[in-house]
């Protein structure tokens, strides 16, 4: 059943895939299945508000807009529950330091601008994801391997060079 509205969810679908880079990152970032992420992209099946939820976080985009494609695309997390706090400089200072050691580890190399806006997808999946300081921490490391893993995935740019970029 192909209907307008399926069709503009799975718009809504790829959309995301795109921003966390590929449906493989969706099913990893959210704990979905790469088979389940398929059968939303192809509109074989709706996702349950868990599995809804999962994948708006994991793309820090609204779940309203992705349930129904009204309102505002991205998510915008507060950086406190009041709004009012600054951001944690020790969080940004370990995301920053983090993604320095495994590119220069895996032989990469990353322009500042790319470790930026790493940076920012790092701290927002955070900030979504975790409410304690600790467990932050914990998924600090958790996604800093995941860009480990990643790096080791992609292939080097260049037949002769050994060094791989972002």
């Amino acid at each position: 059943m192909n209907t307008d509205s399926t069709r503009k969810f799975t718009e809504r679908v790829e959309a995301i895939i795109e921003i966390v880079g590929g449906p493989s990152k969706l099913a990893r970032a959210s704990g979905l299945s790469r088979a389940v992420i398929d059968k939303y992209r192809e509109g074989k099946s709706d996702p349950s508000r868990e599995r809804l939820v999962a994948m708006a976080a994991a793309a820090n985009v609204s779940v309203a807009w992705l349930a129904t494609g009204e309102g505002p695309m991205q998510h915008l997390v507060p950086l406190s529950k009041g709004g009012s706090e600054a951001v944690n400089e020790e969080l940004l200072g370990r995301i920053s330091d983090g993604i320095a050691r495994i590119y220069k580890e895996e032989g990469a190399r990353i322009a500042p601008i790319d470790q930026g806006r790493a940076q920012a997808r790092i701290l927002n999946r955070l900030l979504a994801v975790y409410d304690d300081p600790e467990e932050r921490l914990v998924g600090l490391k958790v996604m800093l391997e995941e860009l480990r893993h990643d790096l080791r995935k992609s292939p080097a740019d260049g037949a002769s060079s050994s060094k791989r970029s972002a």
